[in-house]
């Protein structure tokens, strides 16, 4: 393990049993911000962007999520999906 993710040496290992929602748990184990975004509230921006995917496909003209257009429209996504989050907090 060690030679194959030298980048994230220090970091134990997230069990995560292929569901999106332990690997929400394991991120948030690992990366904890102060804001305190929970598990289902990661889960709601997830679905969200993974709702989109046709489209952001469609729009780069690519079948594949793995070339650079169709990546940063996802970051942009998932980044709108972060700011209603937030927004949905303040409002409570």
């Amino acid at each position: 393990m060690q030679r194959s993710t030298s980048d994230i040496s220090g970091i134990d290992p997230q069990i995560h049993n292929k569901r999106p929602k332990g690997v929400m748990a394991g991120l948030r184990n690992i990366f904890y911000q102060a804001d305190g975004t929970t598990v289902p509230e990661m889960l709601s921006s997830f679905r969200a962007v993974k709702r989109r995917l046709p489209e952001l496909r469609r729009n780069a003209g690519s079948r594949s999520l793995f070339e650079a257009s169709v990546l940063k429209d996802l970051v942009v996504a998932a980044l709108v999906e972060r700011e209603k989050v937030l927004k949905r907090r303040r409002r409570v």
